[in-house]
């Protein structure tokens, strides 16, 4: 039995936790008819959030999840009726996706992550395989803007349909605020409008070039070609780094070579400042067969080639979160393509891992432990846990 001053306590903070997710959710339309809510859409999105880190994949886990879990939700809730399937199916199909991933990525920004100046945020896409649409094809891409020093998405654009990234990456850019970040973005954003966004709005950009900018590519191919041939004897701005790892009897060595003189390239001044093209070269031994790939980027920076090469290595960060997506939450495999249900689900996963990544102790049990104690445990305590890490507020 609790006593008298650890329920007001208690009270305290599950009003502190409501009044912290309508802070950030004001601006999430609800979809119900106002005269038909037995429960708030902060209620409601408290308990899709703790059903998605308790194991839960589709709306209909998250119902389950609520009815077997009730007794531990009413330690944060208070005395509730869990809500019917219909409501969650109605919440997730119709709830707005762009605004409600909005609220989520401000509220990641502005508990952990409040200035962008000098981190590097990687642009990339991924396709929600299992969301297929009637003539059985994936209509669901989704462009994510992730903080590799943090580990955290800030933002993700929706491509449209019949579209690509081309068109979604400057519409995401602009929703941040990128004053001297670092936006690396592979050769899917190669593109003359890409680079004028974000120097406009106070980027910097190392991205990969691609073959398809034909004349473009060449020149830069032939530039390191020709620079090679003279030992980069009468290159004016130049620098090389080279790091051999090995690892499971495979040795990979990755050799970067920068020329920061654009002069040298006539299509250099179509490109927004570019100042540096960089070069790099990876060669992977494994029994003994050796395997050489290169790839080319650009950038506006004047840097060392082992910070190139650093920030190239970076870039592929986001493509871990993507893996845990897929391995952990299981996305590729969600048939979820009702309305807006596989983004508004998406945006729910993606929310639990930022939570994660931002909590050092939840970070260092890792995102699927977490969902194994969550969904094994009983005694209430793994849902404080995770509140705590939500909210910024200690429960008891």
């Amino acid at each position: 039995m609790l006593k008298c001053e650890q329920i007001i306590e208690s009270k305290l903070c599950n009003k502190a936790a409501r009044q912290t997710i309508m802070q950030f959710f004001q601006d999430v339309p609800d979809p119900r008819a106002q005269d038909n809510c037995k429960h708030s859409l902060y209620d409601l999105l408290f308990l899709m959030i703790m059903a998605i880190f308790s194991g839960a994949d589709d709306i209909a886990d998250i119902h389950e999840y609520v009815i077997q879990k009730q007794n531990q939700l009413k330690v944060i809730l208070g005395e509730f009726t869990p809500p019917s399937y219909n409501t969650f199916w109605w919440i997730i199909t119709r709830m707005n996706p762009d605004a409600f991933a909005k609220a989520f990525y401000t509220w990641a920004k502005e508990r952990d992550l409040t200035d962008l100046e000098g981190k590097q945020i990687c642009l990339d896409g991924k396709s929600l395989r299992g969301a297929l649409n009637k003539k059985g094809k994936c209509n669901v891409h989704i462009v994510h803007a992730y903080v590799h020093e943090n580990g955290l998405l800030i933002g993700q654009q929706k491509t449209e349909e019949k579209s690509n990234e081309i068109t979604a990456i400057p519409i995401l850019l602009e929703q941040l605020d990128i004053q001297g970040a670092t936006i690396s973005i592979d050769a899917a954003g190669c593109q003359k409008n890409i680079v004028g966004t974000i120097r406009r709005g106070g980027g910097h950009y190392v991205i990969a070039l691609k073959k398809n900018q034909r004349n473009f590519y060449n020149e830069v191919v032939g530039l390191f070609e020709e620079a090679r041939k003279e030992e980069f004897e009468y290159v004016l701005n130049c620098d090389f780094y080279e790091n051999i790892e090995k690892k499971s009897g495979r040795i990979d060595k990755r050799s970067v070579a920068i020329i920061s003189d654009p002069s040298e390239v006539s299509a250099s001044k179509d490109w927004k400042d570019l100042q540096t093209f960089i070069e790099v070269t990876r060669e992977s031994t494994v029994k003994g067969k050796t395997t050489e790939e290169k790839r080319y980027y650009i950038s506006d920076l004047i840097e060392s080639a082992e910070e190139f090469g650093r920030k190239v290595r970076a870039h592929w960060g986001v493509e871990s979160m993507h893996w845990s997506l897929d391995m952990i939450f299981g996305e590729d495999s969600s048939r979820a393509n009702s309305l807006h249900a596989a983004m508004n689900l998406g945006t729910l996963r993606r929310a639990a891992l930022n939570v994660v990544k931002s909590n050092p102790p939840l970070k260092k049990k890792g995102m699927a432990k977490i969902r194994r104690q969550a969904k094994w445990n009983e005694d209430g305590s793994v849902v404080k846990e995770i509140c705590e890490a939500l909210f910024g507020i200690k429960f008891v």
